[in-house]
């Protein structure tokens, strides 16, 4: 259940942040903005993306993206690794692996 869900992430991350990193300020952002989807869901506000948002929420007939998409409709997936974004970045143990909407630091052989 989507609604299930955003409450368990609200829970987890806006109301008892574990990190000030630049990324959990955009998921509160993006939790917000899911909030006022639904919220006009509920009351009947329509907002219509076209296309559809594929990894985002539509209001105001725009999309906006997940954590980890970009483009347009979100479509996108974002290489945190190519563009050294991660916090994998300055830690010789471990290496970036772009996975679909983030990464994994992975530990290096050895």
């Amino acid at each position: 259940n989507r609604s299930s869900d955003l409450g368990t992430r609200l829970k987890r991350n806006f109301f008892f942040p574990t990190s000030l990193s630049i990324l959990a300020f955009k998921e509160k952002a993006m939790l917000l903005i899911q909030l006022l989807a639904i919220f006009a869901t509920v009351y009947g506000i329509n907002a219509v993306c076209d296309p559809e948002c594929v990894h985002g929420s539509c209001f105001g007939n725009n999309c906006f993206c997940d954590s980890g998409y970009v483009g347009g409709s979100c479509q996108l997936n974002v290489n945190e690794c190519a563009e050294e974004t991660d916090e994998c970045v300055g830690d010789n143990t471990a290496r970036c692996a772009d996975t679909e909407g983030s990464y994994e630091c992975e530990c290096k052989s050895g």
